[in-house]
């Protein structure tokens, strides 16, 4: 499984945590790290490279868009539950011209059978690059 900087100091179950590193292992995009989780809050970082550029040499808004859905599903995964994408929408500020993004979504709100979550998405200085909300759906608790 995956290393990350974040260690998991004992807040979650080993199935949690098992569960939260399956979210920053999907095939379609690598080099990304936990920098901090606990429920209802990710960080996470990518480092980016010509595989995830555009034709103008920025980061794919796809790749930044997918940045943001997996920082979303583990702040609520996060809560001991899971979930899966309901809405997603994203404003993009800048071109992200930077070796490496940085994603940090924040719960606004956790129901019974839904999450909103709020991504902001920066470069090393702190510079913001896009903003994202995400509405996701709770599918079960997780035992």
């Amino acid at each position: 499984m995956k290393e990350t900087t974040f260690k998991n100091n004992g807040i979650f179950s080993d199935a949690m945590w098992q569960g939260i590193l399956k979210h920053i292992d999907p095939n379609h995009i690598t080099d990304m790290d936990i920098l901090d989780i606990r429920p209802g809050y990710a960080y996470v970082s990518l480092k980016t490279d010509n595989s995830n550029q555009n034709l103008y040499g920025y980061t794919h808004g796809g790749t930044i868009f997918t940045l943001c859905d997996l920082a979303s599903g583990m702040a609520v995964y996060a809560y001991g539950v899971t979930d899966v994408t309901l809405q997603g929408s994203i404003n993009y500020l800048k071109p992200a011209i930077c070796d490496i993004i940085y994603a940090e979504a924040t719960t606004a709100r956790k129901g019974n059978r839904t999450a909103v979550t709020r991504v902001e998405v920066t470069d090393a200085n702190k510079e913001l690059l896009a903003i994202a909300t995400f509405t996701m759906y709770i599918t079960s608790e997780i035992k």
